[in-house]
């Protein structure tokens, strides 16, 4: 079945909003600038080893596969968790039946592939592997922690990510943890290395989540912090990949938490939700995104652990809904 078409957002709206498009206009253009007209979309995070019936809630325009990790720390050997093969078919047949599917690779837990392979040539080989395991050209690196700080084995990634698109045009988008100020140094020196190894980044998806000790007394709503971040990351990106103020927005991507976060004082409402999903219209980004769909849902009596619900009051699929634009319940 065709998924519903997402609602542009207009170009004249937008550079009303000189808050959110400084240099709407007036800018150096590039190759995006001319690229097909923008489309908003949706890309929830979902598992790849098991299925959640709140997958395919909102008619995601893709699905993002998390995460493949190196099979250990010397280990050149993707793997799903940490612990499933690739190719196990199960996990075939799953991601056989989430399309549009994009592989990230990397995420908090585990080994990031370019940490556990010795040489590009391996390292290019792992990345294929688990990208033709699931059938598709879409790949997500999501680097934090240790690995966002580990120059080696950025540029690593960087060198077989531009041998991979040489060869098959892949498709690459970064996730990157992200504050209210923006993109911290390490963030942006990979990004720049991408750039200087010749790889075409499509996309990058800022972490708007679990900002910690830099916010122990947050008060305001989450999808103010937000927003603040999206602004500050726009003008990094100008700089870092050398993209028009038009293509920054259009290639910036903001993944949110829904209900409480990793920072007990930090949560995401549907009221942020909502709000949410008309910044990033407006502002012309290319999509939201959540972690994750299985999360999306009110917590049973008695379950504590924050890992497979919210945390907060609300019917199943809500975050989804909002954050696609396709309604759901009453924001808070």
């Amino acid at each position: 079945m065709p998924l519903p078409p997402r609602r542009s957002p207009l170009p004249a709206l937008a550079c009303a909003l000189p808050l959110l498009l400084a240099g709407c206009s007036g800018g150096p253009g590039d190759s995006a600038d001319s690229a097909p007209p923008h489309r908003f979309g949706f890309a929830p995070y979902v598992s790849a080893e098991s299925a959640s019936a709140l997958d395919a809630t909102a008619h995601p325009d893709e699905y993002r596969l998390a995460f493949a990790v190196a099979a250990g720390p010397r280990r050149c050997v993707p793997v799903w968790g940490g612990t499933e093969p690739v190719d196990d078919p199960a996990v075939v047949r799953r991601a056989a039946g989430l399309r549009p599917a994009r592989v990230s690779f990397g995420g908090e837990a585990g080994t990031e592939l370019a940490r556990a392979c010795d040489s590009v040539d391996e390292l290019a080989a792992a990345y294929r592997d688990a990208l033709d395991a699931a059938g598709t050209d879409r790949a997500d690196f999501d680097i934090e922690g240790e690995a966002l700080g580990d120059p080696a084995a950025n540029a690593r990634r960087a060198k077989a990510l531009a041998r991979l698109q040489s060869g098959d045009g892949l498709d690459v988008s970064v996730t990157l943890p992200v504050m209210p100020e923006g993109l911290e140094a390490d963030a942006r020196a990979l990004l720049r290395g991408l750039r200087a190894a010749g790889v075409r980044v499509g996309e990058v998806n800022i972490m708007t989540m679990s900002y910690g000790s830099a916010y122990p007394d947050a008060k305001g709503p989450m999808s103010a912090y937000g927003e603040r971040a999206a602004r500050a990351a726009h003008a990094q990106l100008r700089d870092a990949l050398g993209w028009s103020s038009r293509t920054a927005w259009k290639r910036l991507r903001m993944t949110v938490m829904p209900g409480v976060n990793d920072v007990p004082h930090e949560t995401f409402t549907r009221a942020d939700a909502r709000r949410t999903h008309d910044f990033a219209v407006l502002a012309g980004l290319g999509g939201l995104s959540m972690w994750a769909s299985f999360r999306d849902r009110a917590c049973a009596k008695g379950e504590t652990s924050r890992e497979r619900c919210t945390g907060v009051a609300q019917k199943g699929g809500d975050f989804a809904r909002l954050l696609a634009g396709a309604g759901g319940g009453a924001a808070d």
